[in-house]
């Protein structure tokens, strides 16, 4: 298997292979493959944290790593500013018992932010994870509030590929920042755009594929 994409929470696998049509996509609600060794890791957002720990544990061995949007903790806490608010995962967790099409549309706008996506294209978004049941997503939700891999990026050693937009309204690009510095070979690179925000790998899929074909992974 020459790319695995780990794909962020609800983002419907379907939607990422087709924009990715090369790589074989594992949606955030999946199990990770039985494989042994990868070319390239592509980890977008929750899927970068489940890249980390996989990478970690000895669960993959890959050449290379990419990671978009991606943060080493979604949860802001002491000694780490570079995440949300635990209240704002919490209301999330919440509000997806109470109106899930709701919560989800309201993901689905602030990851596209700072622009705005219109009604048609936020119901497309909604749809594609109909299939998706809520205890699936609920423990997404799970894995974002409890993981955290800052004390395992030192012993991250293979080549890494960090790709952020500016205004991350999900993640910000300062948690880039974080992994970047703590991460032994690691590159940065923001999207050039001042607008660009979290979903990256579907706005801007064709300078995220530039990037990461420009430096061999």
């Amino acid at each position: 298997m020459s790319a695995l994409f780990l794909g962020g929470w609800a983002y419907a696998p379907g939607l990422i292979a087709a924009a990715w049509p090369e790589v074989t996509v594992v949606g955030a609600a999946e199990p990770l493959p039985p494989v042994e060794r990868v070319s390239t890791v592509i980890g977008w957002s929750l899927g970068g944290l489940r890249a980390l720990a996989a990478l970690a544990e000895g669960r993959i061995r890959a050449e290379h790593l990419v990671l978009i949007g991606s943060t080493a903790r979604f949860c802001a806490t002491e000694g780490y500013a570079c995440g949300q608010p635990r209240a704002a995962l919490r209301a999330m967790m919440v509000g997806m018992k109470r109106n899930r099409t709701a919560t989800l549309g309201n993901f689905f706008a602030l990851s596209a932010a700072p622009r705005a996506i219109d009604a048609a294209e936020q119901q497309a978004l909604v749809g594609a994870v109909s299939d998706l049941d809520d205890t699936v997503l609920a423990e997404g939700l799970d894995q974002l509030d409890r993981l955290d891999l800052r004390a395992a990026l030192a012993g991250i050693s293979l080549p890494v590929l960090i790709l952020h937009g500016a205004s991350d309204r999900v993640i910000p690009v300062q948690a880039g920042e974080f992994l970047a510095a703590a991460l032994p070979s690691a590159k940065l690179i923001v999207h050039p755009d001042p607008l660009a925000g979290h979903d990256l790998p579907l706005r801007a899929a064709d300078w995220v594929r530039e990037q990461v074909v420009l430096r061999g992974m």
